[in-house]
């Protein structure tokens, strides 16, 4: 009857998710009474909508219902071997919105539907999505211990990875280190533009920062049973939309016993389809025996690379194209390609009549209060990425740089995707939604008086003008370190960048923007003029920026590997480490 409602002609039946035998009914008398409750306490919760921070200050009345009859609940539809089987797992990952779970339940009795459900006579109708959602909002607003059961098991299972992350990471760190922002929908510039200092604002939100998806998704598809083992390698790559595959047909060594690690294969996939990791455990160094008792999840863990988005607005969605174009694995670490920008000092002039580009003036700030009386200003209409507040913003910072540089590049830069925003033609390059997500966090950045930098190409003469602004990193795996009698000239930041358009529909675009430091084979911290192509990076924060690399040469640059590559001894900074007898 659903296919037939569907209009569906041609179905696919996974043998080993349904039970099938004749003995099964009457084994399993209750599982058509299982949908009942579950309308009564989750899914009349969910939002139809979008999934977003909304869903967290969701109001669960606890009085109203036991919570361990919720988990049994939820348990029982979630011990359908649907859940625990590996193929599956891929479906679920990219087709959940357009995917429908049929619940079972007595015809006779009364069921009382939320606007969340459709039925078909004895069968409630649950969209995938929407279920993950509501487990995963009822196991945060638990509040249980995410690693006891039967918590563990249900996130194992049905965990929404963009709501589940959202909240987990942001209890890293501690709070008076946090960075906060405005919200979008915040108005403040009607009430708070004027004045105060960043963290004293009200209708603030705590800065999120957390990694790709990648490891989550390994976490899952290892924890699900497979026929074939090697068969994790491709559903890897399949749910993670990897362009660069390995081959794991009959013939491939990677699927003969004894040839190949599993772990190494799909540790070596997630390379080279350009995962940023730390490049070094700035608590622990890897010894070779340390490195081998690490699982490939473990290592993953450890070198896990945190990112901040440039919007507060679909950020999962931003940071799993955060990654390298083109990646190598070789004896030295990770080579890719792309460009450096240095960090250019700001210097006021002498009689203070220049303005610096990249902060608010009070006239600044009068300007666009008065712009955001209009309400449509502060709103943001559908296929644009910028309201018009971030539009008069932005505009002010192009036009300050072309008072200071008047033929420069960058103000030209700005007024082109502006403008690209405004008209949204069929021919956009694909680049552009990219810039503009980065336009929208410098904009945020100008609005809550964050430290900006201009930046030209790393090969340029200081004297050039600016190509690029840079947002000093919210997160960094720690400051850059500086080596004793390093010239102050040579102690500016460079950030590494790089961007690549999808190869395919199929394909993500990737962007990188990292702020580095750079050393020689030894390890040791060298100045920023003195690094040269095929120099080793290690990287310390995701700087979001705006950046324009036209003209300029893609140059590879490698990325060591901790504990596994023959790169320099980041740990050590390029000094021997004194031997230890060991007993």
């Amino acid at each position: 009857m659903f296919a037939q409602e569907k209009k569906i002609t041609k179905l696919w039946i996974d043998k080993e998710c349904i039970y099938q035998r004749k003995e099964d009914q009457a084994l399993y008398p209750k599982d058509r009474d299982l949908g009942v409750l579950v309308s009564k306490t989750m899914f009349s919760m969910a939002d139809e909508t979008d999934t977003d921070d909304a869903h967290f200050s969701v109001n669960f009345s606890w009085q109203k219902f036991d919570i361990i009859k919720v988990q049994m609940l939820i348990l029982k539809i979630l011990s359908d071997q649907r859940w625990s089987r590996g193929w599956i797992f891929q479906e679920d990952h990219l087709a959940s919105s357009d995917m429908t779970l049929l619940i079972p339940y007595e015809c006779s009795l009364h069921v009382r539907l939320s606007s969340g459900f459709e039925h078909l006579p004895g069968n409630l109708q649950v969209n995938v999505k929407k279920f993950r959602e509501a487990v995963t909002m009822f196991c945060l607003a638990s509040k249980e211990d995410e690693n006891s059961w039967p918590t563990s098991e249900i996130l194992s299972k049905a965990k929404q990875y963009k709501i589940w992350n959202k909240r987990a990471y942001r209890r890293f760190g501690k709070e008076q280190d946090r960075d906060s922002v405005h919200l979008w929908s915040d108005k403040g510039w009607k009430d708070n533009v004027g004045g105060g200092t960043i963290n004293q604002w009200k209708n603030h939100q705590n800065i999120a920062f957390y990694p790709t998806m990648t490891n989550s998704v390994l976490a899952d598809i290892c924890s699900r049973s497979l026929e074939n083992e090697e068969d994790r390698v491709a559903i890897l790559a399949n749910s993670l939309r990897f362009p660069n595959r390995l081959d794991t047909s009959p013939a491939s060594p990677i699927v003969k016993p004894g040839e190949y690690s599993l772990s190494v294969a799909m540790l070596a996939q997630i390379l080279i389809n350009g995962e940023i990791i730390k490049t070094h455990d700035y608590g622990h160094h890897f010894t070779v025996g340390e490195l081998m008792q690490e699982t490939l999840q473990s290592y993953l863990r450890r070198c896990e690379y945190h990112f901040t988005a440039p919007s507060l607005r679909l950020e999962q969605s931003f940071i799993q194209r955060c990654r390298l174009r083109s990646p190598t694995i070789t004896h030295r670490g990770i080579e890719t390609k792309g460009f450096l920008f240095r960090i250019l000092p700001y210097e006021p002039d002498k009689h203070g009549t220049t303005p610096n580009p990249l902060q608010l003036s009070k006239k600044d700030r009068a300007r666009l209060r008065d712009v955001s009386r209009d309400e449509s200003a502060t709103s943001i209409p559908k296929g644009r990425k910028l309201d018009l507040v971030a539009h008069e913003a932005i505009h002010m910072v192009a036009d300050k740089l072309a008072q200071i540089w008047p033929s420069c590049r960058l103000a030209r830069f700005l007024r082109k995707h502006l403008q690209r925003d405004l008209d949204r033609a069929a021919d956009t390059p694909r680049s552009t939604s990219c810039v503009l997500d980065m336009m929208s966090a410098v904009y945020q950045a100008l609005r809550d008086g964050r430290r900006l930098s201009l930046a030209c190409p790393a090969r340029d003469p200081t004297a050039t003008d600016p190509a690029a602004i840079f947002i000093d990193p919210h997160w960094r795996t720690r400051y850059l370190d500086i080596s004793p009698g390093m010239h102050p000239s040579d102690r500016v930041p460079l950030v590494f960048t790089s961007w690549d358009a999808p190869s395919s529909e199929y394909d993500r675009e990737r962007i990188a923007s990292l702020e580095v430091a750079v050393f020689d084979r030894t390890g040791a911290r060298i100045g920023s003029a003195e690094h040269r192509e095929g120099c080793f990076l290690r990287s310390y924060g995701w700087a979001n920026g705006v950046f324009d690399f036209r003209g300029q040469r893609l140059e590879t640059y490698c990325f060591p590997l901790p504990g596994i590559t023959e790169g320099p001894d980041l740990s050590t900074g390029g000094k021997k480490r004194k031997k230890r007898k060991l007993g």
